[in-house]
C-alpha cells in the first residue's frame, strides 16, 4: 500500500491546505521515520547484544547518545531508553531497542506467547507519537520474524477511540477507499477526542499500511455519565468523587478491553497508547488488565503463555538528564527520555498542535 494512501485530509483540519499537510507529513514525517527505523536484513541477528549503555558524566549526567552509524538523523533525536530496574541507559536506537524488547519483553522462546506494551503520552506532545510509533514499529519488526501473519498477533489499543467505533477502525484498516477524513467523521473525533489528528496519523497510518488492527478502548459518553450520576446519588452530590469514580471506570473499562481481546488473539500482543496518568505508577490500565490477564488464565487454562504488562513513559526534557532526577521503577519498567526539536514552539501551558511549521521549514 502506498503511503499517501487514506491521507486525503480536508482544509479544516488545523487551517493549513490539504496539499501541503499531505506533503509534510508523508516527506517530514512518516519517510523519515521509516527509512531511520528501517531493518536491515541481517542487522538482527540471535546473536546481537544490547548496545552499551550511555557513559555517565562527572556531574551525574547522562548525555544524549552519540550517533552511532551514517544514517541520516531523523527529524528529532532518539534519546535514550532508561531500564528503572537496572538503572541504566541505553541509545534509544531500533537495533538497541529491538535487542531489548527481544529479550526482556517478547522473552527469549521461540514460541509465539501474548502480552501488553503500555505506552504513555502526553497527547499534544509530538515527541511522545513519534516514541510510540518506533515502539509500535519495532514490536512489528520482532513479530514478523516470528510469525508470517502479523495482522493476527498484534493490535494497537488506543483510548483515543471508543469501543463503539470499532467497526470504522477496522474499515480504516482494511478498506483503501476509507482515509482518514471518513474516520474522523464517522467517530465524530473533534468531539470525542479533539486534539490535532496530525499527533495520530503517523501511527494511524502505518497501522493502515501494515494492516495492524486498532481497538478502540474507551468507554462511550453515556456509559461515563451513567457512573457520573449514579456516584452522585451515591454520595450526595460529591463532585469530586463522582470525577474519581468516572476516571477509575475508564482505567478499568479500557484494561478489560485489552484483556479481552487476547481471548480472541490467544498468542497477540496489544501495543497499547493512553494518556500518562492512565499508565505512570501503573497502578491505573496496567494493574487492571494484569488482573484480567490473570482471571483469563484461570478461565481459559489452555492459552499460551503470558509475558504480562509491560510499561513505558516518554518524556520530554533537556540533556543532559542529571541522574537523581532519573525517574525510579516505580513510575515504569522504562522511560524514554528525548529532547525536543529546539525549533518547535511548545507551551506546557497550552493544548499545542503538531508541529507542522517545523515540516514547513524543513521542506522550504
Amino acid at each position: 500500500m502506498c503511503l499517501q494512501t487514506g491521507i486525503r485530509l480536508s482544509s479544516s483540519l488545523n487551517n493549513h491546505p490539504t496539499a501541503s499537510r499531505r506533503t509534510m507529513l508523508r516527506d517530514q514525517i512518516l519517510l523519515p521515520l521509516i527509512s531511520t527505523w528501517g531493518y536491515p536484513q541481517n542487522a538482527l541477528a540471535d546473536g546481537d547484544q544490547i548496545l552499551s549503555p550511555s557513559p555517565i558524566n562527572a556531574e551525574g549526567s547522562i548525555a544524549a547518545p552519540p550517533p552511532i552509524s551514517p544514517k541520516p538523523k531523523p527529524s528529532f533525536a532518539n534519546g535514550f531508553l532508561w531500564k528503572t530496574l537496572t538503572e541504566q541507559a541505553f541509545p534509544a536506537t531500533p537495533q538497541s531497542l529491538s535487542s531489548i524488547f527481544r529479550n526482556e519483553v517478547l522473552g527469549p522462546c521461540s514460541e509465539l506467547n501474548s502480552g501488553i506494551v503500555c505506552v504513555s503520552e502526553r497527547h499534544d506532545d509530538f515527541e511522545h507519537h513519534t516514541v510510540q510509533l518506533k515502539v509500535l514499529m519495532t514490536m512489528r519488526k520482532l513479530l514478523a520474524d516470528k510469525s508470517k501473519d502479523v495482522g493476527e498477533n498484534l493490535s494497537i489499543g488506543m483510548e483515543m477511540f471508543m469501543e463503539q467505533h470499532q467497526g470504522y477502525l477496522d474499515r480504516f484498516v482494511t478498506e483503501a477507499d476509507y482515509d482518514i477524513k471518513d474516520l474522523m467523521r464517522d467517530t465524530n473525533w473533534d468531539i470525542t477526542w479533539g486534539y490535532d489528528i496530525m499527533h495520530y496519523l503517523p501511527i494511524l497510518m502505518f497501522a493502515k499500511k501494515s494492516d495492524v488492527r486498532i481497538i478502540g478502548l474507551h468507554p462511550s459518553d453515556e456509559q461515563m455519565e451513567n457512573v457520573r450520576q449514579q456516584t452522585l446519588i451515591e454520595t450526595h452530590g460529591c463532585i469530586d468523587a463522582a470525577k474519581a469514580a468516572v476516571f477509575s471506570f475508564r482505567d478499568d473499562y479500557m484494561a478489560e478491553t485489552a484483556a479481552t481481546h487476547m481471548i480472541r488473539h490467544p498468542e497477540g500482543w496489544v501495543v497499547l497508547f493512553a494518556g500518562e496518568r492512565h499508565i505512570l505508577k501503573r497502578d491505573g490500565i496496567p494493574s487492571r488488565a494484569l488482573r484480567g490477564l490473570a482471571k483469563l488464565r484461570l478461565a481459559f487454562p489452555s492459552l499460551p503463555s503470558n509475558r504480562g504488562v509491560f510499561t513505558i513513559v516518554p518524556r520530554t526534557i533537556s540533556f543532559p538528564l542529571v541522574l537523581k532526577d532519573a525517574l525510579g521503577m516505580e513510575a515504569a519498567d522504562y522511560v524514554w527520555y528525548v529532547q525536543r526539536d529546539p525549533s518547535v514552539s511548545f507551551n506546557e501551558h497550552d493544548v499545542n498542535n503538531a508541529p507542522i511549521e517545523t515540516f514547513k521549514r524543513a521542506s522550504a
